[in-house]
């Protein structure tokens, strides 16, 4: 029997309810699973959004080169800045050569509690 593309199946001991998986569903179940690539494949639209997922996944797993590119393809504004600066500072991960292109502009500033920048940014080139 179906109903509102749901179906439902009755067997002796179990009742199972089944419908086809949505582009939510399928979007939520390729973050779950760090299948960012995928997601981003599935729909391009939200790609801020899964770039900031992956960012925090592969900051979870210490992956930070990683997080930080995915960080950065998400155009982070200045909340976003905000939030991960301390973070990466904090796993001394600054390194100026490739923050630098992608820094805030004026529109962006960063709270001046960020400023000056921590003592163990990693490279700088002059």
């Amino acid at each position: 029997m179906s109903n509102n593309g749901i179906t439902y199946v009755l067997a002796p001991k179990d009742l199972i309810c089944a419908r086809i998986p949505t582009v939510e569903d399928n979007l939520e179940w390729y973050l779950r699973h760090g299948q960012f690539d995928d997601a981003l494949r599935l729909c391009p639209s939200a790609a801020r959004t899964i770039n900031m997922h992956a960012a925090s996944w592969h900051f979870s797993l210490k992956d930070f080169d990683q997080s930080i590119s995915s960080f950065l393809a998400s155009e982070p504004g200045k909340s976003e800045w905000e939030i991960w600066f301390p973070k990466f500072s904090a796993e001394n991960r600054l390194d100026v050569n490739r923050f630098s292109a992608m820094t805030p502009s004026a529109s962006h500033i960063v709270a001046p509690a960020f400023y000056p920048p921590p003592s163990h940014i990693t490279s700088i080139n002059a």
